[in-house]
């Protein structure tokens, strides 16, 4: 793993404490400021995998999800792919990135394959009947629970500081 590149990506872009000032100032809600794609990034880097293409897992391996501490994991599958989606969650690695509200401290999971399939496979179940009923989009959660109780812990930032 990478973990000192990862960290570096943290530092300078994950950790903007001008826009996070700003966004105080003016009484927006940090809880989302940090984009899928700049997690995504971030796991690249740890990882040293590349992106892959709309439908397969985000990275080469690896699905990567985030949410605040304490919160579920949303999956969405749309209507045209989502069934190739599911199918390459259930045969991948999971990567579960936890932040609090300031950015400050980020916990990161890996929940392997094996694990993670069995809770995937059962959402197989009502997939097709969700679409049945005019629905664009399948949703489905992990929760955070799930996550700490089932994987390894890959990555520890307290205070903006590398554990």
């Amino acid at each position: 793993m990478y973990i000192e590149y990862a960290f570096n990506f943290y530092k300078n872009h994950i950790i903007n404490k001008e826009k996070f000032q700003l966004m105080t100032k003016y009484n927006f809600t940090m809880n989302g400021c940090v984009h899928s794609s700049d997690w995504e990034l971030f796991c690249a880097l740890l990882l040293n995998k590349n992106k892959l293409t709309h439908g397969e897992s985000d990275l080469e391996g690896y699905e990567i999800k985030s949410a605040y501490k304490g919160n579920s994991f949303e999956y969405q599958y749309h209507k045209n792919k989502g069934e190739m989606k599911l199918e390459n969650d259930c045969n991948t690695d999971h990567v579960f990135i936890v932040y609090d509200t300031n950015y400050r401290n980020i916990s990161v999971y890996l929940v392997d394959k094996t694990v993670i399939k069995p809770v995937i496979e059962e959402w197989k179940k009502d997939f097709k009947l969700n679409y049945e009923s005019g629905k664009q989009r399948y949703r489905k959660n992990i929760s955070y629970n799930f996550v700490v109780s089932n994987s390894t812990t890959i990555l520890e930032i307290k205070n903006e500081e590398l554990q």
